[in-house]
């Protein structure tokens, strides 16, 4: 079979790493354009936008079938394969472009092709996303993380620069901060140095200057934390006596005549040549541009090239006339009265006035009706009136997005109606430049027409760009507004009035709009606010239901598209429920979650006492208290009426010596709530001056508070550790670091914990408190020293497992009830294991031996991986060795020949057969230790199989061993052609395997869909069904032979019959297209059928296996993007 047969036959059974893993080996000058096609399928269906390695591969697609353009762009399959890759990289401009000339081209009915109908719905969900995009991670967001990496990485960064004093780590370097910088840019250019006693990095736009606006919004954001060290620059800077080596010339400025001329203020064109670059320019006249053009930024600086010179071209020979040398540009400017400035901003805020001529189709596209208007990024607008979209694919890729605010004109009439025109524009604009809104985007101009007015702008977060827009225009008196991208095919988004979007949809702001409930007014819906209210029983296992069933909506939102993160966080209702459920758990992390998550929902939450009451109490417990303080006041001011506000207000007020304020409060809430038992317990506790530690040792239940208070309660050191994290003790946290300090280094507090390196035994081990610096602060100093002390005699630096495991001390996790989690990673590999201590520093047994299991049965089940090994039951120590050998050829074509040079024994038979061996032996006596009894047991199929088991005299051996790297696959089903075979013998009464003991006759049949080209699954694997608590459960036995975890169904509310078929068919996808099922992932039948995954400790099982929930998470019925599975979305 040829190669590309091969891999159409892998593509048909999803096994695209194979392709993948094929076509890589195949040399680069012996690839064909049918061989590039192949792989960048497999690219296509194997890469998961989700991750890293997932976008690198459709990438590689794209850069792959680039190649290819010339002589493949007329083709249906590489328009449809470059739409599908840029589909899922995010990039719906660029995708539709190629869905299109996919269409036009579309072979016809094809069962091998994707149909017209699935492209037309690729185009239409590429309309909707180019008219309102939508990002996972926005601009801003990307510019945020792509900081903290920074932040994390540059003191090493700044260790290997030290180091590298014969500059020999330069690709190291660089490559360490280009994966930084991708988090932010799919492309970008810069450079990377030292600069006098900082170190720099000069980030260039490559004479781009839509491009410029990005990196100067991501300069602006550097961290202080960063600045310390390094100069963020945005755009080459000017030096003097600068040259650049390529291949063996050195080309300087004064190897370059220049010359000059002025077309218009300020505005500068030039030509030049080169001698030394005469030969390259024959060659490569581009590679010529970039180096002259490249020179000359770092001659007059980049900023300045950009602003002054208009064009520049590259000479073949010289001009007659008059010359200057390319190193005395800047003087000559300077003498023509131009500004060098080197201030990218200053550039940017310089605007182009333009006029055009109007169209007076009332029809025709926004902008074509302009008369006048101005912009600082004339491409942007350039490329929209000529229908090209370049530099908005470009802002698409990494979260931005250049658009405008558009509006009716009409409504402005009088005498001075263009004053009045002018004077909105300036009042919208002021309002698109205040602080909130920079972060958000950067205006760029605008423009009035016949009939409408726009005001443009970059969004980094556009979302947050059209809640400032709408709300500005809610609070006009115009008919409607609109938000449009500078794309004429894209559709307008109606902020105001109008109610349809050009896209099709209703929409006020955006598609998740519609999913507001207008009972609610919240993404919650009735329903879903009274399943909530089901587990508000009081007790902290409710809690934790109520919180996991909140962040399960809004995972499940996101992922189906029906709202984003962001939109989640600000929802009023659900960060009131998120706040509640965490306040309720009562222990630091939840606090510092709910602290967390509320600032998003702020700006909803005016007159909401009860939202700035749960902010107020999440702060507090996270030491924060001056912003406790602050919203506890803000709530009471807010909602005046609300009570329980008014009791934050009086202990937080008591707390910062304010007594009469506190007083004060706490008569307030006593007016509301009459004889309210915790107002009139603060009361005296604030006339006594208790601290605030003590005002918050209560329950709200006055007989569980009485409880409380005469120690009978159980929970009450769950109280006090919670109410130890809200005030640092300063004096334990000077006692802490007199212990800690010496050996440790870059210390990070309360994000959420408090951790830093600790060097042991010139060892780097990660300490992390989990706790803030408050609850550090608290810790005993005598245990303090006495794990200190135990973690540098260096007893804990290494831990055995077993004979062969070991694992070296990597992190050391601290509680704060003192017990400490050890982790350990094995030095061979990535895998980790936990090790637990009691707070007295003794192992906690059954923590500990559920992890040691977990390390142990990790390598047991590599262990057992290949090894087919079982037995077939003899009711007497008798086998025909003869039938065996006949049996074997004649069910399966299978020639058993010994070698002739071994001793041939009649109990015995091993043979060889392609790169497997074969051992069939017997054994005279029974199984020992009654193992085959006791596996009996499992067989709920066959009454009969203990009594079978007990009187078995004899048995076979059946094994198959490799001598190379046979699969799995192939090995398994060699095993149960043996095995069948053996079930002819005369005296077989039972197979042991996969941990049951089988009916002959049940396994020899099942052995026979190998003759159809099936799987013998059941042969392989045994499916146990029990019945749980609540219940059917399932499991498998068997998985682990093929390098596979074993799954677990527990609980499930269906017959046995059902259970069985769906962990069968789960089993037999893996199998067959060996898949790996990932805890936290979901596997199904159809794009809609979800079940997920859970890796966790065995039930039915010793170690950890997967469980399968039988009941299906609730999807959306659509195909929403990056929703793969099984069973859809293949790229044809």
């Amino acid at each position: 079979m040829g190669l590309l047969k091969q891999c159409e036959k892998w593509h048909e059974q999803d096994e695209h790493r194979k392709i993948i893993d094929a076509l890589e080996a195949v040399p680069e000058e012996l690839r064909t354009a049918d061989i590039d096609m192949e792989l960048a399928r497999a690219y296509n269906n194997e890469g998961n936008p989700d991750t890293l390695e997932g976008r690198n591969m459709l990438k590689k697609a794209v850069r792959l079938m680039q190649t290819h353009e010339s002589e493949l762009s007329e083709t249906y399959s590489w328009n449809f394969r470059m739409g599908y890759a840029y589909f899922y990289l995010d990039e719906e401009g660029r995708a539709i472009e190629y869905f299109e000339k996919a269409l036009e081209l579309h072979p016809g009915d094809d069962p091998k092709l994707n149909t017209r109908q699935e492209i037309e719905d690729f185009i239409a969900y590429c309309h909707k996303f180019i008219t309102l995009p939508q990002f996972k991670n926005n601009f801003r967001e990307r510019t945020a993380v792509a900081w903290e990496a920074f932040a994390n990485n540059e003191e090493k960064l700044r260790i290997i620069m030290d180091e590298d004093e014969n500059h020999e780590r330069g690709a190291e370097i660089v490559a360490m901060c280009e994966d930084i910088l991708a988090l932010a840019f799919e492309e970008i250019a810069f450079e990377i140095g030292l600069n006098d006693s900082k170190y720099e990095i000069i980030l260039t736009p490559e004479g781009n200057r839509v491009n410029l606006f990005q990196l100067v919004y991501f300069q602006k954001h550097a961290p202080a934390e960063v600045l310390k060290h390094w100069n963020i620059v945005v755009g080459r800077q000017p030096a003097e006596n600068i040259g650049m080596r390529i291949d063996d010339l050195d080309i300087a400025g004064e190897d370059v005549c220049v010359w000059l001329k002025q077309s218009e203020e300020n505005r500068f064109e030039i030509s030049a040549y080169c001698e030394k670059l005469q030969k390259l320019l024959n060659e490569d006249i581009n590679r010529v541009w970039w180096i002259l053009t490249t020179l000359t930024d770092q001659i007059l600086g980049e900023i300045p090239h950009m602003w002054l010179i208009d064009a520049f071209d590259v000479l073949d020979a010289p001009k007659e006339e008059e010359f200057i040398l390319l190193s005395d540009l800047p003087d000559e400017l300077r003498v023509r009265g131009a500004e060098l400035s080197i201030d990218p901003e200053s550039y940017l805020e310089s605007y182009t006035a333009y006029e055009l001529k109007p169209i007076e189709d009332t029809d025709a596209d926004l902008r074509l009706d302009t008369v006048v208007g101005s912009t600082a990024c004339v491409p942007l607008i350039n490329e929209y009136l000529c229908g090209e979209n370049e530099y908005m694919n470009e802002l698409h890729s990494e979260g931005a997005v250049g658009g405008f605010f558009c509006y009716p004109l009409d409504g402005f009439d009088g005498e001075n109606r263009s004053q009045q025109i002018f004077d909105f524009r300036d009042k919208l604009e002021e309002r698109l430049t205040n602080d909130d809104a920079l972060e958000a985007l950067t205006f760029i101009g605008g423009a009035t027409g016949l009939y409408y007015g726009y005001v443009d702008f970059i969004a980094w977060d556009l979302e947050k760009a059209l809640n400032i827009g709408k709300e500005f225009f809610d609070d006009t008196d115009l008919e409607w507004a609109g938000f449009h991208v500078f794309r004429r095919d894209a559709g307008t988004v109606f902020l105001k009035g109008r109610g349809k979007t050009d896209a099709g949809e209703n929409s006020a702001l955006s598609d998740s709009s519609l999913n507001i409930h207008e009972e609610t007014g919240s993404l919650l819906s009735r329903e879903d606010i009274e399943i909530l209210d089901s587990f508000d029983e009081g007790i902290s296992g409710y809690f934790g239901k109520m919180l996991r069933w909140i962040e399960d909506f809004v995972e499940n939102g996101v992922k189906e598209g029906r709202f984003t993160e962001e939109q989640a966080r600000r929802d009023l209702k659900i960060a009131l429920w998120y706040a509640f459920a965490c306040n309720n758990l009562d222990e630091y992390y939840y606090y510092y979650k709910a602290a967390q998550w509320m600032p998003a929902s702020e700006e909803n939450a005016k007159g909401c006492a009860v939202w700035y009451y749960r902010y107020s109490v999440a702060l507090m417990y996270c030491g924060r208290l001056n912003e406790a303080l602050e919203y506890a006041v803000k709530g009471a001011k807010e909602e005046p009426d609300y009570p329980w506000v008014w009791l934050q207000v009086g202990k937080l007020l008591s707390h910062f010596g304010d007594k009469s304020g506190a007083i004060e409060a706490c008569e307030h809430g006593l007016a509301l709530e009459p004889g309210d038992y915790e107002f009139l317990t603060l009361k005296r506790e604030i006339e006594a001056g208790d601290t605030l530690e003590q005002m918050e040792y209560h329950w709200i239940n006055p007989e569980a508070d009485q409880a409380l208070q005469q120690g009978l309660d159980e929970d009450a050191d769950d109280k006090l550790r919670s109410i130890s994290c809200i005030r640092v003790d300063d004096e334990g946290l000077d006692r802490f670091w007199e212990i800690f300090g010496q050996n440790s280094d870059n210390y990070i507090k309360d994000d959420p914990y408090c951790h830093f390196r600790y060097m042991i035994r010139e060892q780097w081990v990660e300490l992390v408190f989990r706790m803030n610096e408050a609850g550090m602060s608290k810790l005993k100093t005598e245990w303090l020293e006495k794990i200190n002390t135990r973690l540098m005699d260096g007893s804990l630096l290494v831990y055995d497992v077993s004979e062969d495991l070991f694992g070296i001390l990597d992190t050391v996790m601290i509680n704060l009830d003192c017990s400490t989690e050890l982790i350990y990673k094995l030095p061979e590999d990535d895998r980790y294991f936990r090790i637990f201590l009691n707070p007295d520093g003794t192992i906690n047994e059954d923590a500990h031996r559920m992890e040691a299991d977990t390390a142990a049965g990790e390598q047991e089940s590599s262990e057992n991986k290949g090894v087919f090994v079982g037995f077939v039951l003899l009711s007497e120590a008798e086998w025909d060795k003869e039938q065996f050998i006949r049996d074997l050829k004649d069910k399966w074509n299978i020639t058993a020949e010994e070698d002739d040079d071994e001793e041939k024994r009649e109990d015995s038979l091993i043979f060889e057969t392609g790169n497997m061996m074969a051992a069939v032996s017997l054994i005279p006596a029974p199984v020992p230790d009654g193992e085959a009894e006791i596996n009996a047991e499992n067989n709920y199929m066959w009454p009969d199989a203990v009594e079978t088991a007990k009187n078995h005299k004899a048995h076979i051996i059946v094994a198959v061993l490799s001598q190379g790297e046979e699969d799995l696959i192939e090995r398994g089903k060699l095993y149960a052609k043996l095995t069948a075979a053996c079930c002819r013998q005369k005296h077989a009464t039972g197979i042991y395997t996969s941990g049951v003991v089988f009916e002959p006759h049940f396994y020899e049949d099942f052995a026979d869909v190998m003759k159809t080209g099936d799987l013998p699954l059941y042969n392989w694997i045994w499916f146990g069904l029990y019945t749980g608590e609540r219940g059917m459960c399932a499991y498998t036995y068997g998985m682990d032979l093929f390098g596979k975890e074993e799954m677990e169904v527990l609980n499930a509310d269906a017959e046995p019959k059902e259970l069985y078929d769906f962990l069968s068919g789960i089993a037999a996808y893996v199998l067959e297209y060996d898949a790996e099922l990932k805890s936290g992932e979901t596997v199904g039948f159809s794009a809609t059928d979800k079940h997920s995954i859970i890796r966790s400790e065995g039930v039915a099982l010793p170690g950890m296996t997967l469980k399968i929930s039988y009941e299906p998470a609730e999807s959306n019925s659509e195909n929403t993007k990056g929703n793969k599975d099984f069973s859809t979305g293949l790229v044809n």
